[in-house]
C-alpha cells in the first residue's frame, strides 16, 4: 500500500496514475477536497463521486468526450461502508472536476464568465455535490489502464450554501475522508483475501 501526492490538478495526477500503474498498482483512492455544491454538503462532511464532469483538459487526451468518467463501483461500496462504520456524515453522486480555481472563485473576472456561470448553474441544477480538480482524470486514466480508481473528498466549505443562507462555516481538517479511505481499503483487502478471483 503506497500513499502518493499527486499535486495540483488533472495534468499532475495522470502522471501520478500512469507511473503508479506501470509499478503495478491496480487500485486507486484518490483522497482530497473539495468545495461543496449541493445545499445538502456541509462544512465537514465526506463526499465519495461516483462520477466526474470532465470539465478539465487532461481527460480528453485519454478518451472521447462522450466515454463518463466514473468510479469503480466496488470502490465505491467500500467507500460508502466505510464511511457507514465510521458513522460520518457522506454523500454520494457526481463532482465536477475543473482546471481552473479561479475560473470557480471568480468566474465573472474571467472573458468567458458567462459561459462558466452557465455552466455552473448546469451542474448544481442537476445535482452535482462538489468541485474538485482531479477526478475526472484520474477516471480516465484509469480506464484506459484498465485499473480501478475511486474518490472520497473532504468538504472544505459550500460558497452555494454561503450565498443562499448566510452559512460561512469552514473545516479544514481532512482526518474524517483519510479514514474513510483507510477503511475502504480494509474491506478490499480482505475482499482479496476471502475472493482472489474477484481481484
Amino acid at each position: 500500500m503506497l500513499v502518493t501526492s499527486t499535486g495540483i490538478g488533472g495534468p499532475s495526477a495522470s502522471i501520478a496514475v500512469e507511473e503508479l500503474v506501470r509499478l503495478g498498482v491496480d487500485t486507486l483512492i484518490r483522497v482530497g477536497t473539495c468545495g461543496g455544491m449541493n445545499d445538502e454538503v456541509r462544512a465537514g462532511d465526506v463526499v465519495i463521486a461516483t462520477g466526474a464532469i470532465r470539465m478539465e483538459g487532461t481527460s480528453r487526451e485519454y478518451l472521447p468526450i462522450e466515454y463518463p468518467a466514473v468510479a469503480d463501483f466496488g470502490l465505491v461500496h467500500a467507500l460508502v461502508r466505510g464511511a457507514q462504520e465510521l458513522g460520518y456524515r457522506y454523500h454520494t453522486g457526481v463532482v465536477q472536476s475543473k482546471d481552473s480555481f479561479y475560473g470557480q472563485h471568480s468566474p465573472a473576472s474571467m472573458p468567458n464568465g458567462e459561459e462558466l456561470l452557465r455552466k455552473w448553474d448546469a451542474w448544481i441544477a442537476a445535482g452535482c455535490l462538489a468541485s474538485e480538480m482531479e477526478a475526472a482524470a484520474i477516471y480516465a486514466v484509469a480506464a484506459a489502464r484498465g485499473v480501478r480508481a475511486a474518490t472520497v473528498l473532504h468538504v472544505i466549505w459550500n460558497q452555494m450554501r454561503r450565498d443562499k443562507f448566510g452559512d460561512n462555516e469552514e473545516s479544514h481538517d481532512v482526518d474524517r475522508a483519510i479514514r474513510t479511505a483507510l477503511a475502504a481499503l480494509g474491506h478490499v483487502i480482505r475482499n482479496a483475501s476471502d475472493h482472489p478471483a474477484d481481484r
